[in-house]
Parts: C-alpha cells; structure tokens; sequence
C-alpha cells in the first residue's frame, strides 16, 4: 500500500492559539492563509470608514 510523507499543513485561518507550535513539535510546518490578527485588523480598519 502507498504512503505519503507529510510535510505541511495548510490552514485558512490560524486562530493563534499554539497550532503552529504544536505542528513544529512533530517536524510539521504550517501554512495559513490568514491569521486572526490580521482579520481582527481588517474588520476595525473597515468599521473606521
């Protein structure tokens, strides 16, 4: 049977609240689209207008 080697994870949002820390304990790299902050910042940017 085939196996397959993982090496990264990709996220949409990382909630930052330790994936990516846990992800780094097993040799796994993780990769989001966006982060929390950064959708925190947006939203009050837009609210400003």
């Amino acid at each position: 049977m085939p196996t397959a080697i993982v090496s990264t994870a990709l996220c949409v949002i990382d909630r930052e609240q330790g994936g990516a820390e846990a992800f780094a304990e097993i040799d796994l790299a993780m990769v989001s689209l966006f982060t929390r902050s950064e959708l925190e910042t947006a939203d009050s940017a837009d609210t400003q207008l």
